[in-house]
């Protein structure tokens, strides 16, 4: 019989992959803001149809933002959602040095 692993468990492993490592690091700050996102509306106790009444999408639509990680999400849609879940959006863009 096969052990589970966690997901944690199994992205350490797959780290160690470089193709996977890059592709995971290119999408990092899409996982971190959908992290947030995700955390925020269950710490509201809020449903993705709640949530999407309450800034004016359909609740497919913010599905689809949240299965995509927000890529396509403008900042005017992120500001709404911050705001629905009291909280504040914060956007910078950082030296490499």
């Amino acid at each position: 019989m096969k052990k589970s692993i966690t997901l944690q468990e199994y992205k350490d492993q797959q780290m160690k992959e470089p193709g996977f490592s890059k592709a995971w690091q290119e999408l990092e700050e899409e996982f971190e803001l959908l992290e947030s996102i995700l955390n925020l509306r269950e710490q509201a106790g809020m449903s993705q149809a709640e949530l999407s009444k309450k800034i004016g999408m359909r609740q497919p639509a913010l599905s689809r933002l949240e299965r995509d990680g927000f890529r396509n999400a403008s900042l005017e849609t992120l500001r709404k959602i911050a705001e629905a879940l009291d909280a504040h959006l914060a956007v910078s863009i950082a030296s490499n040095n």
